[in-house]
Formats: structure tokens, sequence, C-alpha cells
């Protein structure tokens, strides 16, 4: 059950390393946009707008609760190239465990539902 539960994100992981193995494999050089549309950045950045395009990312990373983030980075940390299906099958469990210990029962999250009820923007206090 939590295997079906769970293919989407196991979907997204396999897809990124199947397209990230050509490039890898034949040692091709692939420009920024071609980066950009197989998923090996997130973002291209104008030359003189790294800068600008860094602070606009931390911006939006600073503005969700901080437990979520947290959790968040340790859910991605998880996931590695060489995972097995029951490798992948014990990460997505931690992943939603660290959402249901960590963030699920925080006051941040009420917060963040109460911010949204109100249509205003969250204060969050990591907690």
């Amino acid at each position: 059950d939590s295997w079906r539960a769970a293919w989407p994100e196991a979907l997204a992981v396999w897809s990124k390393f199947t397209r990230l193995r050509d490039p890898s494999l034949c040692a091709s050089r692939i420009d920024a946009d071609e980066a950009l549309r197989i998923g090996l950045v997130n973002a291209v950045a104008e030359p003189g707008e790294l800068d600008a395009c860094a602070a606009g990312l931390a911006a939006a990373i600073e503005a969700n609760g901080p437990l979520a983030v947290r959790a968040a980075k340790e859910a991605i940390d998880l996931y590695d190239a060489g995972a097995d299906d029951q490798a992948l099958a014990r990460h997505i469990a931690r992943e939603r465990a660290l959402y249901l210990e960590r963030v699920l029962p925080s006051s941040d999250r009420l917060e963040a539902l109460a911010a949204f009820r109100d249509k205003r923007k969250p204060v969050y206090r990591g907690e």
C-alpha cells in the first residue's frame, strides 16, 4: 500500500536519474538550457544576475516554515542514485514520518493554515 502511495515520488526520482545518464555516461557537454530542460539545474541566470537569482531563491525558502524546510531538506537528502526498491521504500517511509512527527503537530503548521484562511502572510516561529 505504501508503495502505491509513493509511486509519484519514486517516478520523479527514477526519471531524474534516467535523464542524467546520457550526459554523464557519454561525457557530453550540455549548455545551460539543456541542463535546465533535463532537470540538472533548477534555474539559469543571465551573466551578472546570479546573485539576484540566488537571493530570490533564498527569500522564497526563508518565507516557509523552518520546521517544514528542515524536514524537506532531510527528506531530499535521503534519496541517492544507488537506491534499490527496498531502500527507496524506506526513504519514502522516513519522509512520511518526518512530516507526521515534525510538521503536522507543529504550531507553524497551524499558523500556515490560519494565515491561508485569513489571506495574510504567515509568521513562523520554528515551533
